[in-house]
């Protein structure tokens, strides 16, 4: 089995349009999918299993993670919403305005967070690993969702006041 193969589906998708990619399926084997450059502005679902990185370009949309799949943002611009029982991390990059859900682990270890995230009642951020941070804008952890810290790499936090930035973390929890 070659250890690279082509993916089957259109070059353009128009706005509003559904594409399905795909790849010769074998038993036992797994794809680990990796996006680099151009721009996905989608909804996507990642089957249990599955491998995503992201290490270039944009998303815009929304990412259901089944249970056992993955993503991981190493460079580009995330900028959407996270569901569903698998893992996210942004390890690199940026992630813009979004919000994670409960289910699945939920890993911050690099990058930049741009404008807002928010972590929902049940969810848990974990902000980990030894490379730097920085948030600019607001992290809500609202009632009943946790985040925690571990690691030696710098956290830089910073809200956004008129044209400049002020660090600041909301807790809508007690």
């Amino acid at each position: 089995i070659s250890p690279t193969v082509g993916i089957g589906g259109l070059t353009a998708v128009c706005e509003n349009e559904t594409a399905t990619y795909s790849v010769p399926k074998w038993m036992s084997v797994l794809y680990n999918w990796q996006v680099s450059g151009g721009t996905i502005e989608s909804a996507v679902t990642v089957q249990s299993g599955g491998v995503v990185t992201m290490s270039s370009g944009s998303f815009s949309g929304s990412v259901d993670l089944a249970a056992g799949a993955s993503m991981t943002v190493t460079g580009g611009t995330f900028s959407g919403s996270v569901t569903g029982a698998g893992s996210f991390e942004l390890a690199g990059g940026s992630w813009r305005t979004s919000t994670i859900d409960a289910a699945g682990p939920r890993i911050w270890s690099g990058g930049y967070i741009f404008d807002e995230l928010t972590i929902p009642a049940g969810g848990h951020l974990e902000i980990s690993g030894t490379a730097s941070k920085t948030l600019y804008g607001k992290l809500i952890i609202d009632a009943d969702a946790t985040a925690t810290v571990s690691g030696t790499g710098q956290i830089r936090l910073y809200e956004r006041i008129g044209y400049g930035y002020a660090g600041r973390i909301v807790n809508r929890g007690s």
